[in-house]
């Protein structure tokens, strides 16, 4: 038989390829007769680790060793250590479990199965994305932001495609902290101001969800003008006042950060207040005409049908009477 110059390492490659898969074999019925001879320990940590580690090699040996029905019992023992201040062993399993992950992503080609998989493997997880988070937040602890900046931004990466504002903004918080932890503030300032970003388009200006976010920035910015603009507007935001007068503070609050469309909406809210109070119980005069139809021009341009209704109901009225008291003309 005629040797090809390229058969040699094909053969090569399949004896060792053999003697993998034996020797895996032998491991694997070493394995299983040391663990149905070894005791189960009665109670405590040692106990919960032993059932983890029967658990995988049950579903080691009737789904695969790389099986994504692995993963979990990967994940649970990697809690189990860290929980125990065990590292090495954390670490282990937190790997493996990402490279099952991975490989079984490689496999199907698509994400979205496994955002519904991941939830189930992790009991609280959202998504495929909180595998890494939960990676990163054990890596953060024992290898620095070297190892857990990649993880948070695979993380980013693998959010489903209709993932809301709220759970984008929870991973970019997290991958600021990390930045500001490991001393790059600069870097973190950016992501918060991204975070910002995204918030002022997400909520309405009044929403008091806006002041975390603006705090967050404020404390990344450190000393300076807009850390304090920040601040003001943070803590306007808190505050359960949304009077006329208030509304006009926090107006200007935005103004002076540059956010113009904010402070336009919060001028005309403050207005529109103002006006009400006044209409409420004043007499019929052109004065009470005057500031019904700037009322309707604001309930107009922001869209509050009821309002501007019951405002043109009551500007006729109001009209009706003047025109009754003037005198009559033929």
């Amino acid at each position: 038989m005629k040797i090809q110059p390229n058969q040699p390492n094909r053969i090569e490659r399949f004896l060792q390829r053999t003697a993998d898969l034996l020797t895996e074999t032998i491991q694997s019925q070493v394995d299983g007769w040391v663990s149905a001879h070894q005791a189960e320990p009665s109670s405590g940590p040692e106990q919960q680790v032993f059932r983890l580690k029967k658990m995988l090699k049950s579903n080691q040996q009737n789904f695969g060793k790389d099986s994504i029905y692995t993963l979990s019992t990967h994940v649970s023992l990697a809690d189990h250590h860290k929980g125990q201040l065990q590292g090495i062993e954390a670490a282990t399993h937190y790997n493996k479990a990402l490279e099952i992950f991975e490989k079984e992503l490689a496999e199907r080609g698509e994400v979205e199965s496994l955002h519904k998989l991941i939830p189930a493997c992790l009991v609280e997880g959202k998504d495929a994305a909180s595998l890494y988070e939960k990676a990163a937040d054990f890596f953060q602890l024992y290898g620095g932001s070297e190892k857990s900046l990649p993880l948070l931004e695979r993380a980013r990466q693998l959010l489903p495609k209709q993932a809301g504002f709220e759970r984008r903004a929870e991973i970019q918080q997290k991958i600021a902290r990390v930045h500001a932890d490991s001393g790059n503030s600069q870097q973190a300032s950016r992501v918060y101001d991204e975070i910002w970003s995204e918030a002022l388009q997400t909520y309405p200006p009044l929403s008091p969800e806006l002041a975390s976010h603006a705090e967050n920035l404020a404390r990344s910015l450190g000393q300076g003008k807009r850390s304090e603009e920040l601040w003001g507007l943070s803590l306007s935001l808190q505050g359960a006042n949304r009077s006329s007068p208030a509304l006009s503070v926090l107006s200007r609050q935005y103004s002076a950060l540059g956010y113009h469309d904010q402070a336009h909406e919060l001028r005309n809210q403050s207005e529109i207040l103002s006006l009400e109070e006044r209409v409420r119980s004043a007499p019929v005069t052109p004065l009470l005409q005057r500031d019904l139809k700037r009322l309707i021009e604001l309930y107009d341009s922001k869209g509050d049908q009821g309002s501007l209704e019951r405002a043109r109901l009551k500007l006729t009225v109001v009209e009706t009477r003047l025109a009754l008291k003037g005198p009559l003309t033929w």
